[in-house]
């Protein structure tokens, strides 16, 4: 059984409301940090084959800080602690 390529890609999220991405198809966010630019950011993986050829879908992710309110339709996905020490939560729309 032959391995499946994959690629990533590189997105910079907002820390101010929604941000909406067109992703692959079974795309995986893989890691979540600060860039030195103070712009914090997510790197997704997915398969080359499914990319966009194969289908695309709209995530919104949204970043809320510790002791912020947001409604059940988001789930947290990874957390980060920025260059300032605070603690910030990326959260996933259904």
């Amino acid at each position: 059984m032959s391995k499946e390529t994959r690629t990533i890609h590189k997105y910079v999220i907002s820390q101010h409301g929604e941000t909406t991405i067109t992703l692959p198809w079974h795309s995986e966010v893989i890691h979540f940090a600060e860039m030195a630019e103070g712009e914090l950011c997510i790197w997704l993986e997915a398969p080359v084959k499914t990319n966009f050829a194969r289908g695309a879908v709209d995530h919104t992710y949204m970043i809320v800080g510790i002791g912020w309110e947001y409604d059940d339709d988001w789930n947290p996905q990874k957390t980060v602690v920025d260059s300032d020490g605070f603690v910030w939560h990326l959260l996933l729309k259904d």
